[in-house]
C-alpha cells in the first residue's frame, strides 16, 4: 500500500508502507510507530560515541535539548565513557586519587 507523505519542505512523496508493515509483523513487533525509528537512530549513534551536535544535525533538530529527548543512553554506554576517562588518566600519568 502506497501512502502519500508530506515532507518538511512541502514535497509529497510516495511511501510503500506494506514492505515495512510486513517486516514488522514477521519480526513480531507490537505497538510499532514509524517515528520510533528516529529514537532508535539517535540512541544508537550516541551509544556508539557520536557527539550530540552531529546527531542533532542528522535529525534536523534546532535545539540540543530536543536531541537529548531522542538519544537514550544505556548503562553500558555510560560505563564506556567512564572507562575512557580512566584510561586517559592512566595514559597521561595522572593516575592520582584525590
Amino acid at each position: 500500500m502506497f501512502e502519500k507523505i508530506k515532507k518538511r519542505d512541502g514535497r509529497i512523496v510516495d511511501f510503500d508502507s506494506s514492505k515495512i508493515t510486513g517486516a514488522i509483523a514477521r519480526a513480531g513487533i507490537k505497538d510499532f510507530r514509524f517515528h520510533d525509528l528516529r529514537h532508535t537512530f539517535a540512541t544508537r549513534l550516541v551509544q556508539s560515541g557520536e557527539d550530540l551536535y552531529s546527531v542533532q544535525r542528522l535529525l534536523g533538530h534546532k535545539s540540543q535539548a530536543m536531541t537529548q529527548r531522542y538519544a537514550h543512553h544505556n548503562p553500558e554506554s555510560l560505563r564506556r565513557s567512564v572507562d575512557a576517562l580512566d584510561k586517559e588518566r592512566i595514559c597521561s600519568g595522572t593516575n592520582q586519587s584525590h
